[in-house]
């Protein structure tokens, strides 16, 4: 790919959602308040983040697959939603659900 072309793919992958600018993995320890890994072999203490990070990563996969095989179904708001929804269910304090 050209570097002519990269500047509209992040573009149109910020439309849809602002985790999709950075790793899944970078975002949750950012949400969470964790350090953020340095290498991508690093992993967090808590064995539940690492889980959680393999569902966002899972979630983020499947819905990008949705949104490029059917842009008429699920639009920019569409995913937004459903990555604001995830990721608030992924962080709540399970004493309050």
């Amino acid at each position: 790919m050209t570097s002519r072309g990269a500047a509209p793919i992040a573009r149109r992958r910020q439309a849809f959602h602002p985790l999709l600018t950075s790793s899944p993995t970078d975002a949750f320890a950012s949400a969470k308040g964790l350090p953020i890994p340095e290498r991508m072999s690093d992993e967090f203490e808590d064995p539940d983040d690492e889980r959680a990070v393999d569902f966002l990563h899972t979630f983020i996969d499947g819905l990008t697959l949705q949104a490029s095989m059917f842009p008429d179904r699920l639009d920019p708001q569409d995913v937004s939603i459903g990555l604001d929804r995830f990721l608030s269910a992924l962080l709540a304090d399970p004493a309050e659900t």
